[in-house]
């Protein structure tokens, strides 16, 4: 599923914007037979736009400056204006209000101050796709599904007992409550400089995954394109072996996503297979999206390694720019797979 998508990405969301225009045409042509049957003059009116259209069109290479050109503009004006008054009653924008996006004209992108920027409906487009091809959805866990009440710890536990030594007066609920006002804090600042990348860790089962989920769900209603993927997953396809060109063109296209998407969601980093390329492409996305930073771009990594395992199984540039440039969120209590058994 997820390599047909990233194939794809670009065609599919290409093709539901032509979609999109080319029923907005449909639409326009409707609404222009229903004022040639329905607004007296109109039909008229329209011929004689035309024709003085071409000829103003014809005055433009004896210059815009002379005479002539200057009263055919001013006649075209006058018989626009008369247009206007005879479609009046039907709205304005009856026939421009045709588009899915009216900031774009379902092209997906726009000029701004010269240059060409990318429309909230690609993103929201890109977002949904992303939603469903990565398998973001509310069963896998969202906010108000979190719950902090369940959260406690084993005093028997070595790690346990130091955590509540951590945390002291806090309770393990109490500080569990905290930690998702932080990722919630984490949407509602999305865009802004208070948004910062984050990295979860903790034992295996105590909700990692659970909100990496909520928040990539947060996200995606925002219009906001995210990629929420395991660390095997996204390190075994971008270095996968390629012996043709539609492989090749394959793994770019997913290359350049997991290096551009708006948010990255990395689960799971530390079960990967280990090998130098799978180090080499983890430092470079890292690096990538660094640079990007001040573009936007944010990347949130849940694992189980503490932060002395980190340094031992990954290349210090790695976990150093984890734990430099992340703002960590442990992740405390018993395991809750087995809790909820």
């Amino acid at each position: 599923m997820e390599d047909k998508y990233v194939k794809s990405i670009h065609e599919q969301i290409s093709s539901i914007l032509s979609e999109r225009r080319n029923s907005a045409l449909r639409l326009r042509e409707e609404r222009i037979k229903y004022a040639e049957k329905n607004v007296p003059g109109y039909t008229e009116i329209n011929e004689k736009i035309r024709r003085k259209g071409l000829a103003l069109g014809r005055l433009a290479f004896k210059g815009k400056s002379s005479g002539e050109y200057k009263t055919a503009q001013s006649e075209l004006d006058k018989l626009i204006a008369e247009k206007n008054l005879l479609t009046e009653n039907i709205g304005d924008d009856f026939f421009d209000n045709v588009y899915f996006c009216r900031v774009c004209s379902d092209e997906g992108y726009y000029t701004e101050s010269g240059k060409t920027v990318r429309c909230r409906c690609y993103k929201q487009l890109l977002a949904d796709l992303l939603a469903e091809n990565f398998a973001i959805t509310p069963d896998r866990g969202t906010f108000e599904t979190f719950r902090t009440d369940i959260y406690t710890f084993d005093l028997n536990d070595e790690e346990d007992s130091k955590d509540q030594k951590a945390i002291a007066p806090l309770s393990p609920s109490e500080y569990m409550a905290a930690v998702l006002k932080k990722c919630r804090s984490f949407v509602a600042d999305f865009g802004t400089e208070n948004a910062k990348n984050m990295l979860f860790w903790g034992k295996s089962g105590v909700g990692k995954s659970f909100m990496c989920n909520a928040i990539a769900y947060e996200l995606v209603k925002k219009g906001v394109p995210v990629m929420y993927i395991s660390a095997p997953s996204m390190l075994a396809k971008a270095t996968s072996v390629t012996v043709n060109d539609e492989q090749r063109i394959e793994k770019q296209e997913f290359c350049n996503l997991i290096r551009s998407i708006d948010v990255l969601i990395i689960d799971d980093l530390g079960t990967e297979k280990q090998s130098d390329a799978k180090y080499q492409e983890l430092l470079e996305v890292l690096n990538e999206r660094s640079r990007k930073y001040g573009s936007g771009l944010r990347t949130i990594v849940s694992t189980n390694l503490s932060q002395k395992n980190m340094f031992r199984y990954y290349d210090e540039r790695i976990a150093s720019r984890l734990y430099d440039e992340f703002t960590g969120l442990k992740f405390i209590g018993q395991n809750l797979r087995f809790k909820k058994k």
